[in-house]
């Protein structure tokens, strides 16, 4: 968007797959980071459990340009609360912060039932 910023919510649908897990690419249209809580995309994950992660958000560090890199953090939903890969579950992660601008992935975990898509709505 050149020479202005969306001010309304934004909305964009995530997919699920019945058969695997599904991939999401989508991005943070907005010029300010945000934070995982102010995201809203907590509400459209099916939450983790002790012993299986559901929904994951890949994050990735832009910093240095590469192809097919890893993610810099992962990212899920359990408790109510936004848990890290290979961190301590008890720790909320829910104010780690998303760069402006930045893109990331929304791994759906498979869903044999229910919707094939959620709307994320984005609300500055």
């Amino acid at each position: 968007v050149m020479g202005g910023v969306v001010t309304t919510p934004q909305s964009t649908p995530i997919n699920f797959y019945p058969a695997s897990a599904q991939d999401n690419f989508v991005a943070l249209s907005y010029p300010v980071d945000t934070t995982l809580n102010q995201l809203g995309l907590a509400a459209t994950f099916v939450p983790s459990t002790t012993f299986a992660r559901k929904d994951q958000l890949l994050v990735f560090d832009n910093t240095t340009p590469a192809v097919n890199k890893s993610p810099s953090a992962v990212y899920f939903v359990q408790n109510g609360a936004w848990r890290k890969a290979g961190q301590n579950t008890a720790t909320d992660f829910g104010n780690d912060v998303i760069k402006a601008g930045s893109g990331f992935i929304v791994r759906k975990a498979v869903n044999a039932s229910g919707p094939n898509a959620v709307d994320w709505v984005f609300s500055p």
